[in-house]
């Protein structure tokens, strides 16, 4: 059965990952509040919609990229009652330790699954073997969502069952890179 994407704010970030997950030959529809970004997406046969319960529709898998958590709370809020049950959230914003596991237990008074990681790359780099995601929840789910990451980022990894472990990741991963790049 083929896994559908939803991905949920088209950026620049946003947008790599919907033309990546095109061009590999997966369905995928692109939500955005504005209509701007969807354009190019549009015309590269990518389906689009500025209206958040059409992108929850077409997709077994929400995969969210906006500029904060509460922009995700913002958007969620807008769904209608009970569109978001069964639904896996692919949380790919940035944020802290404290946002991924208060953004988890939204997600389960939701009735939706939750995964929360972070992407080491720039936009030009997603869908490369070398782009690293990673991704924290439970390995259910991402076994789940596995085969979609690995679309996004041959390197990606599972970081383990704390949904927190994505942002501490991601926080490091800066970090270590700036002490190697100073020596």
């Amino acid at each position: 059965m083929e896994i559908k994407t939803s991905v949920i704010g088209c950026g620049l970030m946003g947008s790599a990952i919907a033309r990546a997950l095109h061009r590999k030959g997966r369905y995928v529809s692109a939500f955005n509040r504005s209509p701007a970004p969807l354009k190019a997406l549009h015309e590269r046969g990518i389906a689009t919609t500025t209206e958040i319960d059409v992108a929850i529709e077409r997709a077994d898998i929400l995969i969210v990229v906006l500029s904060s958590y509460s922009a995700i709370r913002s958007v969620l809020d807008r769904a209608k009652e009970g569109a978001l049950k069964g639904k896996l959230m692919l949380n790919l914003t940035s944020g802290n330790p404290s946002d991924a596991a208060e953004m988890d237990r939204t997600a389960g008074d939701l009735g939706m699954g939750y995964l929360d990681g972070s992407i080491w790359a720039l936009p030009s780099m997603i869908g490369c073997d070398e782009t690293v995601i990673t991704v924290a929840g439970s390995a259910r789910l991402w076994r789940e969502a596995e085969p979609v990451v690995a679309q996004l980022g041959g390197s990606s990894f599972y970081a383990g069952e704390r949904i927190e472990s994505g942002n501490v990741l991601e926080a490091c991963f800066p970090g270590s890179f700036f002490m190697t790049a100073q020596n």
